[in-house]
């Protein structure tokens, strides 16, 4: 297992990373491979913070079912109701947007336009997103919002056709702040984080380990550096 492993991360070129088996109770077997940061050679250790990215919808999703047991909210009601204005696709105006859809990725709901085309006005989320640029939740999803574009919503009927979006999950932190009238941030800690004393956060200055992996990408067969701890404490929440 360790060797396969290890043969994975380097045929995919990673930097750093690792995995640990737990059975019946027990830690089995913790390896690490690499580094986490390749400027300053840093070995990649059992204290090693990574950024899970899109694993984190799960997250997300345990919050809103945790809700959703509490009897909170109703998985199947239109989440216009939670949100405080009307959503609807335009092509289906008479169509409800449920949580269920959101949470299975079937809300026809997308993350519109992947560049700005233009003036900033006509971005949508893709080019909103990981920017500093005020915008608000109906601005996005409001046909007379101001980044709305028509590529927010697919030509399929709410609740027919899957297709992943990232907006979608950030909709469904924006209902758990709504319902608990807290941030996403302090509520995911109060109910995950702390009781699983686990040193995780969504705001990467909360996470104490100084041990944050950096993250890189492939460009012309060289690893360039995205972000490091630092870059991820200077990103705007």
């Amino acid at each position: 297992m360790k060797e396969f492993f290890k043969k994975l991360c380097s045929d995919a070129s990673l930097v750093g990373a690792s995995y640990l088996v737990f059975n019946k109770g027990k830690i089995v077997e913790k390896v690490n491979y690499g580094v986490s940061d390749l400027e300053t050679g840093k070995k990649v250790t059992n204290n090693t913070v990574f950024r899970i990215a899109s694993v984190s919808k799960i997250l997300v999703a345990l919050c809103i079912m945790r809700l959703y047991e509490e009897n909170k909210l109703d998985l199947d009601a239109d989440i216009s109701e939670y949100l405080g204005f009307k959503v609807r696709n335009p092509k289906y105006p008479n169509e409800i947007i449920n949580l269920k859809m959101v949470l299975t990725q079937t809300s026809s709901i997308t993350d519109g336009l992947e560049f700005a085309e233009g003036d900033e006005k006509d971005s949508g989320y893709n080019s909103i997103n990981g920017t500093n640029i005020d915008c608000s939740l109906q601005d996005l999803l409001d046909p007379n919002g101001k980044y709305f574009v028509k590529e927010t919503y697919s030509n399929y009927n709410p609740g027919s056709h899957f297709q992943y979006s990232n907006l979608g999950c950030g909709i469904l932190a924006c209902v758990v702040e709504k319902v608990t009238g807290k941030y996403f941030t302090e509520y995911i800690k109060d109910i995950i984080f702390k009781p699983l004393k686990l040193d995780a956060s969504f705001v990467v200055s909360d996470i104490k380990s100084k041990d944050v992996a950096s993250t890189y990408i492939m460009k012309n067969g060289e690893h360039v550096k995205l972000r490091d701890r630092e870059l991820f404490e200077k990103g705007v929440y």
